[in-house]
C-alpha cells in the first residue's frame, strides 16, 4: 500500500536531487502536521548552520517530521541501513525511515551535529490553544 512510500523517504535526497539543488534542507512530514513560521521557534539559518539532522523527540529521524541537510554525504547515508536494497524490494512497509535510518544517522561519521529536537513543548502550550 501507500505506506511503502515511507520506506523510501530516507532516499528522497538522492531520488529528487535535481529538484532539491537550490535548497539547504529537505525532509518529510506526515499529512496531519502543519508547519508555520519555523524561525519563530528557533529554526533559522543561524541555528541550523551547524546541524545536519533535525528529528522529533531528540532522535535524528522520525516518521512524522524530519529535516536533513541537503549535502551528498548526508543524502547517501540511507545506503548504510542494513539490508536496505532487499528491504526496499519487499512489498510491505519495513519502517526503515525511523529506527534503522535514525541509527545510521547517529553512526555516520559525516554528521557534524547529530540532533536538534523540535520544540515539542509548544504543541501543548496554553497560548497555542
Amino acid at each position: 500500500g501507500g505506506y511503502k512510500l515511507c520506506d523510501w523517504r530516507m532516499a528522497y535526497g538522492e531520488i529528487f536531487a535535481p529538484w532539491l539543488r537550490r535548497f539547504h534542507f529537505w525532509g518529510w512530514v506526515d499529512l496531519d502536521i502543519f508547519i508555520g513560521r519555523l524561525p519563530l521557534f528557533g529554526f533559522n539559518a543561524s541555528t541550523l548552520s551547524g546541524v545536519d539532522s533535525v528529528g522529533d523527540q531528540g532522535w535524528p529521524s522520525q516518521g512524522p517530521l524530519t529535516l536533513l541537510r541537503n549535502a551528498p554525504a548526508i543524502n547517501r547515508i540511507w545506503r548504510d541501513v542494513p539490508r536496505v536494497r532487499e528491504r526496499l524490494e519487499r512489498p510491505g512497509i519495513q519502517r526503515m525511515n525511523e529506527w534503522d535510518f535514525g541509527r545510521a544517522l547517529l553512526e555516520a561519521p559525516e554528521m557534524r551535529q547529530r540532533v536538534v529536537p523540535w520544540p515539542m513543548h509548544l504543541w501543548t502550550h496554553a497560548r497555542h490553544g
